[in-house]
């Protein structure tokens, strides 16, 4: 469908061009705080929740691409979210998809329109594969599914987000869902998903990027508050034995807003330096860490940790 030239005013005319549009919960949560930064919050878009970290919600094609539909659009066409909804999901069924064959009982379908299946889940339950359907929405237009069953499915559908998050595109979730014919439930990775470092791997790229698009976001935001807090970058790094890593610095004397990560990194005046595992700064010195209600969550620093803290910690 080649769409419309721009949204249009009623729903009667916008109601063929309407689709579903998956949304993670951490990426939803940054969108707004970008349009917060741009004094635009109109422009956010409704949203349904779905499961714990994925929400649904309307697009309109266009000629230049896809508008996603905010609760003013729905309010001028006179409807709901979710009759929306309805009409975004019916025009998504029965149309042929873009179906990749990873490996046996295991898919990855690149197309916007399958986000229907959060609603419609027989879309997954029809496909060739075993057991009941795990779907993962990685991006807003490429989804995995595989079976329950299927021995490596998740094994496959691992590898696929990680190349997914190298690859640097907008991610929505990591988190694979169930469908037991009822809900959604969320799936853990396999034990050697786990074991190998796979899973390690997957959450900290995706802490990265969250935290990479949060930054401008929040820090526009603070901004315009008047308040002076330098939003710290997340950084991936290694260790001596190759496993990946996150780190932030956190400089005395400055108000911070840390991400959460495996090590901080506090520095002096002078340039003295030294790390603290996430975990143990909490533990002792997290009074001086105040939540920001963010999603992702950041801590904003009230003060620095003495020496003797810092020994505490690292003892």
């Amino acid at each position: 469908m080649s769409g419309l030239s721009s949204v249009p005013g009623s729903f009667a005319e916008a109601r063929p061009w309407l689709l579903p549009r998956v949304y993670g919960a951490a990426q939803a949560s940054i969108e707004y705080l970008e349009l917060v930064s741009s004094k635009a919050e109109s422009g956010y878009p409704a949203l349904q929740p779905v499961t714990r970290d994925l929400q649904l919600g309307v697009s309109v094609g266009l000629e230049s691409g896809y508008a996603k539909v905010s609760a003013a659009t729905l309010s001028q066409w006179g409807v709901t979210l979710e009759q929306a909804l309805d009409g975004a999901v019916k025009n998504s069924l029965d149309r042929e998809l873009d179906l990749a064959l990873l490996a046996e009982g295991t898919f990855l379908i690149n197309d916007e329109k399958y986000a229907a299946v959060w609603r419609h889940p027989v879309l997954a339950e029809s496909l060739p594969i075993a057991g009941a359907p795990i779907v993962l929405a990685a991006t807003a237009s490429m989804t995995v599914v595989c079976g329950a069953d299927s021995p490596d499915g998740l094994l496959v559908m691992a590898a696929t987000v990680e190349q997914i998050l190298r690859s640097g595109v907008r991610v929505e979730s990591i988190t694979p869902q169930r469908w037991d014919g009822n809900s959604w439930t969320a799936v853990e990775w396999p034990v050697e998903v786990v074991r190998n470092g796979t899973a390690g791997v997957i959450s900290r790229l995706f802490a990265a990027g969250l935290y990479s698009r949060q930054r401008p976001a929040l820090a526009g935001v603070y901004k315009g508050q008047g308040h002076d807090v330098y939003v710290a970058d997340y950084q991936l790094v290694k260790n001596p034995e190759g496993q990946m890593l996150s780190i932030a610095s956190w400089t005395e004397g400055a108000w911070i807003a840390l991400p959460i990560v495996d090590e901080i990194v506090l520095i002096r005046p002078g340039g003295e330096t030294v790390g603290v595992a996430w975990d143990r700064a909490q533990a002792v010195f997290g009074s001086l860490l105040k939540p920001a209600t963010t999603n992702p969550e950041r801590y904003v620093t009230q003060g620095f940790p003495t020496r003797d803290q810092v020994r505490q910690a690292l003892g």
